[in-house]
């Protein structure tokens, strides 16, 4: 995963990405937040839907159970 992080946080108009790990008996879980300028600049990232993250080979070794799920939410406020 720390291959497209570094490539999302290098991205125009991406604000932060963030990489969560929790270990749950033999299986590790990942979540990922990424902070954008707007939607435009994340989907020049993603790809056009915006739902189907740019993995590199490298780390979509690590997927269980087919696509990852992407859910997006606006952000409302903004510390500053």
């Amino acid at each position: 995963m720390d291959t497209t992080i570094r490539q999302c946080r290098a991205a125009p108009g991406n604000r932060g990405a963030y990489l969560l790990r929790r270990g749950e008996s033999d299986r590790t879980e990942f979540v990922t937040i990424t902070l954008w300028d707007s939607l435009a600049a994340m989907r020049a990232f993603t790809g056009e839907n915006g739902e189907q993250p740019p993995l590199s080979a490298d780390d979509a070794r690590f997927l269980i159970g087919g696509a990852p799920a992407v859910v997006h939410y606006e952000t409302i406020d903004w510390p500053g």
